[in-house]
């Protein structure tokens, strides 16, 4: 077993069932020639075809640390009740949960998933990873077979990005989806006050919704998407199978439990951990100074540190990227969900097609409803300016 699963068991109730699923089955026995430990609270020989039966057991250790995201606490955070069920559902995702970083960690899980929520999530990352077997798949439109997620989506972790993927319609940056499932808990009500059309504060920042009817003919606002159209996760996470494997929306291809075990994955991925911000409060301060929070502003509900507002801006002509769906209208094409900056510190280019080499390169693109901004980031001393670049290479 990986050595970041021995310092960091389980904030997660999944992971306390895994370490006794484990001991049941004896797998650990196999693996290294000597004894399976009986687990805490299981009395010896009480065992029945490899699974312990449900036990009442109490839940001991502290949950501060899944509250400051940090590090997993040591030491298991055991539910009340372990089903038989659960530990079968356990024992056969055992490889998928060895492999996966720590809750709360880049690439792992929410700790507070419930166990169920955990399973799928491990089930998820399992279909996330494989290659895909769904009826219909031709492809992206280059040509290309269709291909496991992880693929694109690996850095520096599975559920991360890549640097300019080319994609069917030319570069194309694959975003990290780290905490993005967040996004769906997000009511309408408070995304929807968000735009300022008649930019009443004067900082140039208007900003919009669109909405989307979904499937049990609701009216959402969208948050999903480049161009934050789309309103839930899971029809996003449809669309985007069916355009890099090749499956059309109205052949069947891509059935609902594949895109629930993917959603489950995404939905359950946690934010990367937050570091230390000591030694970068005067980049902070210059990044509030010049609005740069005015959209990528730092909290969004529960979402602590996605510096994200959530909705569309335009952020003008020098933007404009009017392929795939807004190859029609050049208007929409200078749209742009304001992208999440948690996570900025492993990415090594810059805006949705990695036009922009470095982060200076990425501030001057911005135009728009960020010419204010960028105003303001033009006028900085050369002392300011590296502050700044340095706190934004922290997120």
């Amino acid at each position: 077993m990986r050595a970041r699963h021995r310092s960091a068991v389980v904030a997660s109730a999944i992971l306390v069932v895994s370490t006794l699923a484990i001991t049941a089955a004896g797998v650990a026995s196999a693996s290294t020639g000597g004894a399976a430990p009986v687990a805490a609270g299981v009395a010896p020989g009480s065992f029945v075809d490899g699974l312990p039966p449900s036990v009442p057991i109490e839940v001991s250790a502290t949950t501060e640390a899944a509250a400051d995201r940090g590090p997993a606490p040591v030491g298991p955070v055991l539910p009340r009740a372990l089903e038989a069920t659960h530990l079968a559902a356990v024992a056969s995702l055992w490889d998928e949960i060895v492999d996966c970083p720590a809750p709360d960690q880049v690439g792992g899980p929410l700790a507070d998933l419930s166990i169920s929520d955990s399973l799928a999530f491990y089930d998820g990352r399992r279909a996330f990873r494989g290659q895909p077997t769904w009826s219909g798949g031709t492809g992206a439109a280059d040509g290309r077979a269709p291909t496991p997620c992880a693929v694109c989506h690996s850095g520096p972790v599975v559920g991360g990005g890549r640097d300019v993927g080319a994609g069917p319609a030319g570069p194309n940056q694959v975003p990290p989806l780290f905490g993005i499932g967040g996004l769906d808990r997000i009511a309408d009500k408070y995304l929807g006050p968000l735009p300022d059309p008649d930019d009443r504060n004067n900082d140039g920042i208007r900003g919009s919704v669109v909405g989307e009817v979904i499937d049990d003919d609701t009216h959402r606002i969208g948050r999903y998407g480049r161009r934050a159209r789309i309103a839930n996760l899971r029809e996003a996470v449809r669309g985007e199978v069916q355009r890099w494997q090749g499956i059309a929306a109205d052949r069947g291809g891509l059935g609902d439990a594949a895109v629930e075990r993917l959603t489950a994955f995404v939905a359950g991925l946690a934010p990367p951990p937050v570091l230390s911000r000591d030694s970068v409060r005067d980049g902070e301060l210059v990044f509030h100074r010049c609005s740069c929070a005015g959209c990528h502003q730092p909290t969004l509900l529960d979402l602590t540190e996605i510096f994200s507002d959530g909705i569309r801006h335009d952020l003008g002509a020098g933007l404009t990227d009017a392929r795939g769906d807004v190859a029609d209208d050049a208007d929409e094409a200078r749209w742009w969900r304001t992208t999440a900056l948690w996570g900025l510190r492993w990415r090594q280019r810059f805006l949705h097609d990695g036009r922009a080499a470095d982060l200076v390169a990425a501030i001057d693109a911005h135009g728009g409803e960020a010419s204010q901004a960028r105003a303001a980031w033009k006028r900085l001393d050369p002392a300011a300016r590296a502050s700044l670049l340095t706190f934004l290479g922290s997120l």
